[in-house]
């Protein structure tokens, strides 16, 4: 992780430890939950327990109550943005439009951009488990994850493999 970026992600965690508590929901216990995928739907046509996991975060450092935008990467499941993660009862919505895979490996709010607009994705997960997906390369987007273009090249670099960190 370059200097800049770990000053920007220490400071916005500075914020969110010291901003005053805002949330008054409490937690609501949903489990325990054990999901189970059916037998034809795993590699090894056995019945298995399954879960999902996140792999890849990024969040503003312009990181305010009411103004926190996070982007949050999924092994299975794409990109999902909110505009407020401080809230108490954050609204998700996915952004992944351009994007051909929904295996997330890594995610980048671009250092350089001061409006925070620019994000890349890195395709395919980096952990060693019988369900991750390899990557279809390296995206792009300009307009905070509303659309997504491939970075020219990557593929060739990536396809088959996972891009489990963007320096």
């Amino acid at each position: 992780m370059h200097y800049s970026q770990h000053r920007r992600a220490a400071a916005a965690f500075d914020v969110l430890q010291n901003a005053p508590s805002q949330h008054t929901a409490s937690w609501t216990e949903l489990g325990p939950f054990t999901p189970v995928e059916p037998a034809p739907l795993t590699f090894s046509g056995r019945q298995a327990i399954t879960s999902g996991r996140i792999t890849a975060l990024a969040i503003s450092h312009r990181c305010v109550s009411g103004d926190c935008r996070l982007f949050v990467g999924a092994a299975g499941g794409g990109v999902w943005v909110t505009a407020d993660a401080m809230a108490s009862t954050p609204t998700w919505t996915s952004v992944n439009n351009g994007i051909p895979t929904t295996a997330i490996g890594s995610l980048l709010i671009d250092p350089t951009d001061s409006s925070g607009q620019t994000l890349y994705v890195g395709t395919g997960e980096g952990n060693g488990s019988s369900d991750s997906e390899a990557g279809l390369g390296l995206y792009k987007s300009t307009d905070a994850g509303q659309t997504w273009s491939l970075v020219p090249g990557s593929l060739a670099v990536a396809h088959d493999r996972s891009v489990a960190g963007i320096a």
